[in-house]
């Protein structure tokens, strides 16, 4: 008789951790919502701004609720396919080794498995709220029509990615119960990445595929194509993770292995104390480096005197943390020309927020060269 563990085993429970962030994504994006994801470093107590548009209930039911959904309907999509290529996987010497062809689960029990896990995810999706409940059905197609689309089409890896795509969505609209556009940028970001991923994972089946007449992009198009596929996937799933950082205006922070310097954003000089007072309760801050203005000649400009009694307050204000001044002769223009070369708008080039957020970008990078 099949234990719970081999149902487990069945569906690759182990793995749900790797496909459970996607609906996090969501989730959070949600939860947050874009004005103050954005903004979370101007919050004096973070989980109170959650509490002001949803309750601690809300979140908890919500947050159980969305696991039970991705939980299930992962398991449903992995016991059909197990179930429907069962005849496909024992004669493959890779994959005899599973449940349904060893015999340890009966062909039956993996379609009441099934079942059984639809159930519950249509059941989860009720309790969640209206709009959950009416796309369950168009959610449980997508994820189960997968295991047939490898019968006709060698884009089934995208069928694949579709489906696990559904999680960032699903899980805002578990929150909001409406569209957005960044949920929808993170579920494009899945798609091309699963795909990606599962071109490479079927390189080893190759052989075995064309013997049984079965599609995939490494059938269809070789070994290295469909490397270069992949490779190009893995791209756009990137450029969708860009685009939703740009969209969503999320910020960015040099890296922790300080190589990469990216810009934060631009605070106008009368705010930027209290700005840095509340960042650095939330950041650990090794040092701060200030733009020195200078004439070509090396004197100083009508600027400078204002520069150096701003140290002073920095000074006075953190005094455990350095304060650097490095030249800033040259950024603006440079930041000009990187803005070009990235092709802003002119309107987005005359923005001096713009041209000063990425000057000091260079500056910290220069800094980072110098100093690794």
């Amino acid at each position: 008789m099949p234990t719970v563990k081999n149902y487990l085993s069945l569906v690759k429970f182990s793995h749900t951790i790797f496909a459970m962030p996607f609906a996090m994504i969501g989730f959070f994006l949600a939860l947050y919502g874009r004005e103050s994801l954005t903004r979370l470093f101007d919050e004096d107590q973070l989980p109170s701004s959650w509490s002001v548009n949803y309750g601690y209930d809300f979140i908890g039911k919500k947050l159980l609720l969305v696991i039970i959904c991705m939980v299930t309907a992962r398991s449903a999509a992995m016991a059909f396919n197990r179930y429907l290529d069962r005849n496909f996987d024992a004669k493959n010497p890779r994959t005899a080794i599973r449940e349904i062809p060893r015999g340890i689960i009966s062909a039956n029990n993996a379609l009441i498995f099934t079942l059984v896990s639809c159930l519950l995810f249509l059941v989860s999706c009720f309790f969640i709220n209206k709009i959950c409940f009416y796309l369950s059905p168009v959610a449980l197609f997508v994820i189960l029509f997968y295991s047939y689309t490898k019968r006709f089409t060698p884009l089934c890896h995208l069928v694949l990615g579709l489906g696990l795509s559904l999680a960032p969505i699903g899980a805002y609209l578990a929150v909001t119960g409406k569209f957005d556009l960044l949920p929808i940028l993170f579920s494009f970001a899945v798609i091309f990445w699963v795909s990606g991923f599962d071109i490479i994972y079927a390189l080893q089946d190759i052989e075995f595929d064309k013997s049984q007449n079965l599609y995939s992009i490494p059938t269809a198009l070789g070994k290295i194509k469909s490397l270069r596929v992949s490779e190009i996937l893995h791209l756009l799933s990137a450029v969708c993770v860009i685009a939703a950082g740009i969209y969503g205006d999320f910020h960015w922070f040099t890296d922790p292995m300080k190589i990469i310097a990216t810009g934060l954003t631009a605070v106008h000089t009368k705010d930027l104390l209290s700005f840095l007072k509340k960042y650095i309760d939330h950041e650990a801050i090794e040092l701060m480096l200030i733009g020195e203005p200078k004439n070509l000649n090396d004197t100083d400009t009508h600027a400078t005197p204002l520069v150096n009694q701003f140290i002073k307050k920095l000074q006075k204000e953190f005094p455990s943390i350095p304060v650097l001044k490095v030249d800033e002769r040259y950024t603006s223009k440079r930041a000009t020309e990187a803005m070009l070369q990235m092709g802003m708008k002119k309107k987005d080039r005359r923005n001096k927020k713009n041209v000063d957020e990425i000057a000091a970008t260079i500056m910290l990078q220069e800094y980072l060269a110098l100093n690794l």
